[in-house]
């Protein structure tokens, strides 16, 4: 509901005008505990969650239709060939060769179940934000006929008290938690991350997430991190580098 928006305030829109874009923008902010505004009467200090035939779309008020957050992937991704169907990326091979199903513990936007479910991994996409659940599954519904059935699924609900009542458990558990502000002052985080921080908040829980997701999985857990940070929880039994991110993975086996 509206309360568990710790940042900005969200009010739920449409540019169109038709009864039926007017009714499901209505409809959604219902379901969110959210107001409902048309396009002339939007505050000037929110963000808006736009309902529009691309999909739901996140924006703050100065972005133009189609210039705000959702989830998008480019066709080249669902190619035979794709990079992105390669598990020699880095958070294939931080997964490894024998997992198979995935808990994605911090869904977000998604992108990165997404990539998780190109390579062939078994998803489940757990969010706990409202506004960012709701995204999620307008984008599973868009995306999803483009995948294997069951590929990737989307679960609303805090991953704390999703992991424990997971039967079967999953091979393994992907955390990837909001970042920590680098260093230097003037090093400010992409446009999306700010937003997100702005809806979201921090991930204060983020150690405990992770030490839950070691008693659940029954391979491993990953861990994403960017290269100035330590590790969230200590001492992983290694770490798949890339030139801005790393993957910390913790074995169970």
């Amino acid at each position: 509901m509206a309360e568990a928006v710790p940042g900005k305030s969200v009010v739920v829109t449409t540019f169109l005008r038709a009864p039926v874009w007017r009714e499901h923008a209505e409809r959604l902010a219902a379901s969110l505990g959210l107001p409902c505004r048309p396009e002339k009467d939007l505050p000037a200090d929110a963000l808006q969650l736009r309902v529009q035939p691309e999909g739901l779309e996140l924006a703050e008020p100065e972005d133009r239709p189609g210039r705000g957050l959702m989830l998008r992937a480019p066709e080249s991704w669902f190619a035979s060939h794709s990079p992105e169907r390669s598990k020699k990326q880095l958070l294939g091979r931080a997964l490894g060769r024998s997992v198979q199903s995935v808990i994605d513990a911090t869904g977000g936007l998604g992108e990165d179940a997404l990539r998780l479910a190109l390579m062939g991994f078994d998803v489940r996409v757990v969010e706990r934000q409202p506004v960012l659940a709701a995204m999620l599954d307008d984008a599973v519904a868009r995306l999803g006929a483009r995948l294997d059935p069951g590929r990737m699924t989307p679960v609303r609900g805090d991953a704390r008290e999703v992991l424990p009542a997971l039967d079967p458990r999953p091979d393994a558990v992907y955390v990837d938690p909001m970042f920590p502000p680098k260093r230097r002052v003037s090093a400010l985080p992409r446009k999306s991350i700010q937003i997100i921080r702005a809806l979201a908040g921090d991930d204060p829980d983020a150690a405990d997430l992770v030490a839950l997701a070691r008693q659940v999985a029954r391979q491993r857990v990953v861990v994403k991190r960017p290269d100035h940070a330590p590790p969230l929880v200590p001492e992983p039994s290694h770490d798949i580098r890339g030139k801005l991110v790393r993957y910390d993975v913790y074995l169970n086996v």
